[in-house]
């Protein structure tokens, strides 16, 4: 929960002055797996969230993938974006108590500034970022996609889940809050060990949908463990 407030917070603008996120929990919050939203050039794209497992994801449920606009350089070579959608936020009733924390291009209109309306939902997606396949190597094709070493480079990209840095620490697994929540992670120890490890540093983050370029039709690397197949045409 920590974590979702801060990083609506540093969507808000409001990360110059951290003590007043935590007046967000103030606020009405909501999270969905279908967000439906229409650009200003009136086409409308649906958005479905999922799980991070097989067993959490289903046809309704199914995580769509997503290339953003952009480039990531932060992992040493240009390399384009893509991440799976894991739900959409919506937050409103922001109180009279941090309304004026709030910059002026957060309101999209008067009259949201005076209610107190900043909507998310349709704007806005929580999505878990990937980074391109180590075996992948610093080779790009066309929009910086990163290439599937061998017989697929010419029809598939490879990928690998993002990872912040390291030391990053990621809350709900740390101490006794791990004791209480190490429950949803599987039923034995082993199981909770292992998705502590894949989830204590993964890269989750808020995009906007107008970052958005297109869907993108990914699937499980049959030969890797925890990596993924983009099918790409080159044309």
């Amino acid at each position: 929960m920590r974590e979702l407030v801060l990083l609506v917070a540093d969507q808000l603008d409001m990360n110059a002055d951290l003590r007043n996120a935590h007046k967000l929990l103030l606020c009405s919050w909501s999270l969905g797996w279908h967000v439906k939203d229409t650009s200003s050039e009136g086409v409308t794209r649906h958005y479905w969230g999922g799980g991070v497992t097989p067993r959490t994801t289903s046809n309704y449920l199914r995580g769509d993938w997503i290339e953003i606009k952009g480039s990531d350089t932060r992992f040493g070579v240009p390399t384009s974006r893509l991440a799976r959608v894991i739900c959409g936020v919506q937050i409103d009733k922001v109180t009279r108590r941090i309304r004026d924390a709030l910059p002026d291009m957060i309101w999209e209109t008067v009259r949201n500034k005076r209610t107190g309306v900043v909507t998310f939902q349709k704007t806005y997606l929580l999505v878990r970022f990937a980074v391109g396949h180590r075996h992948s190597g610093r080779n790009r094709g066309p929009n910086l996609r990163p290439l599937c070493p061998g017989l697929l480079q010419e029809t598939h990209c490879l990928w690998s889940w993002a990872q912040r840095r390291p030391g990053y620490k990621r809350g709900c697994f740390q101490g006794r809050s791990w004791d209480r929540n190490k429950r949803f992670f599987g039923n034995t120890t082993e199981s909770q060990d292992m998705r502590k490890d894949l989830e204590e540093r993964a890269w989750y983050d808020l995009v906007s949908c107008d970052q958005v370029i297109g869907y993108a039709n990914v699937q499980p690397d049959p030969d890797r463990d925890h990596s993924f197949l983009q099918s790409v045409m080159w044309c």
